[in-house]
């Protein structure tokens, strides 16, 4: 079975056809899936959407809301924590990446000794604004001098994981926000889990939360800070959410 999260903050205007989009894809999964959809503290009405769809899917949506926006790294491990599947993933709110990748990530971790596949957005399969060329470009040299990934793109919103090996390591994440990705897949291979790319299409969307001065800037400090205190403790907020109201989920 797969758990695929997709974190939102403030996406009332794109949620509705990314979910959609997923739910189809999800629906060929061999083994089962769940789509878990984590509001995390928006302040339009993504939560009052996000139930819309429950309700509409209630065998195969399920809804986790942060009360504070507490980050994408946060939003992600509390959709894992609720996930049921052997298969966890998560994909970003824009539908940047097509879905027809899901195949390809699901063949590479099913290899032996993989632990994670992620989406490279590589030469060729890529098309990207160059602001976000500019802060991948940039990040990408951080995390070559701070941590040991296994591939060369660790930002791309699309991947898969074995969820007995994340689960182990829930408890020992620290960033929260959009360098939570560098972390976690560190952390595997320190547990000798292999990490896969596996080229994605991916194509920039408006309205991308991302800001490629302010965001690259705090992604560097967190990686700096993170490897000055690599075991210091995580907390998030307590989630409030449907998925632990199991009158609407199978």
């Amino acid at each position: 079975m797969l758990s695929l999260v997709i974190p939102c903050h403030n996406e009332s205007r794109r949620l509705v056809p990314v979910a959609h989009g997923a739910l189809a894809h999800l629906s060929q999964w061999p083994g089962g899936s769940e789509l878990i959809l984590v509001d995390d503290g928006s302040t339009d009405d993504t939560w009052m959407r996000m139930e819309r769809i429950r309700r509409n899917s209630p065998d195969r949506v399920r809804t986790v809301r942060l009360r504070e926006n507490a980050g994408k790294g946060a939003a992600v491990r509390a959709g894992f924590m609720v996930a049921r599947g052997r298969v966890w993933g998560y994909a970003d709110a824009d539908g940047s990446a097509a879905w027809s990748g899901l195949g390809r990530l699901a063949q590479a971790l099913a290899e032996p000794g993989v632990g994670a596949s992620v989406g490279e957005r590589t030469t060729g399969d890529t098309i990207a604004h160059p602001a976000r060329r500019a802060l991948g470009a940039l990040f990408r040299g951080a995390v070559a001098l701070l941590a040991d990934t296994g591939v060369d793109d660790t930002q791309c919103g699309f991947k898969l994981f074995r969820a007995s090996a994340v689960r182990p390591l829930l408890s020992r994440l620290t960033i929260d926000r959009y360098a939570f990705d560098v972390e976690l897949l560190h952390l595997l291979k320190q547990r000798g889990h292999a990490v896969v790319g596996v080229p994605v299409t991916w194509t920039h969307k408006a309205g991308s939360r991302v800001r490629p001065v302010r965001d690259g800037l705090r992604m560097v400090r967190d990686l700096v800070r993170w490897r000055a205190t690599p075991r210091r403790p995580f907390a998030i907020p307590m989630p409030r959410t449907s998925a632990f109201r199991y009158s609407s989920s199978p």
